[in-house]
């Protein structure tokens, strides 16, 4: 049976895609544009939360487990469109606190700009799974599966 135009249209789509695809950073997502309201410059890596108060902006996360995180992919000062990962895709983000290892829930931290693994807290929202491994306590950087889900 032959195949339609509308199915090798798609077909040689596919075959562009892919390349474009794999030739891609695996910490590279689309992004969405938001106002960074958060009073200081951000860059990438920082944790910031949706600003309820504000259409279409960030603020810094004010607890531990805070609601609605992101993680920055471009730097921007305050009162600048700063783009943020997506809610679900992979990226690299700034954590403190104790060790994490691969597969830890990471939730924003108490310290402004940063992630932490989840230990005791009764977080609003999870940010992401770990991929990456922080050995012991500190900042560091990590790879995580961004989930930015509510518990």
């Amino acid at each position: 049976m032959p195949k339609s135009i509308l199915t090798r249209k798609i077909g040689s789509g596919l075959r562009n895609d892919r390349t474009w695809i794999s030739s891609r950073s695996p910490y590279e997502s689309p992004g969405i544009t938001l106002l960074n309201n958060t009073g200081s410059s951000l860059i990438c890596g920082d944790v910031v939360i949706i600003d309820s108060a504000v259409d279409r902006a960030v603020k810094f996360a004010t607890k531990a487990g805070d609601a609605n995180p992101l993680v920055v992919m471009t730097d921007a000062s305050d009162g600048e469109y700063v783009r943020c990962y997506p809610l679900y895709g992979i990226g690299k983000l700034i954590c403190d606190g104790p060790a994490i290892s691969p597969g830890d829930k990471i939730i924003t931290s108490a310290t402004i700009t940063m992630g932490k693994v989840l230990e005791a807290e009764a977080p609003d929202s999870i940010l992401g799974i770990a991929v990456d491994e922080k050995v012991g306590a500190g900042e560091g950087e990590i790879g995580a599966i961004l989930l930015c889900s509510p518990v």
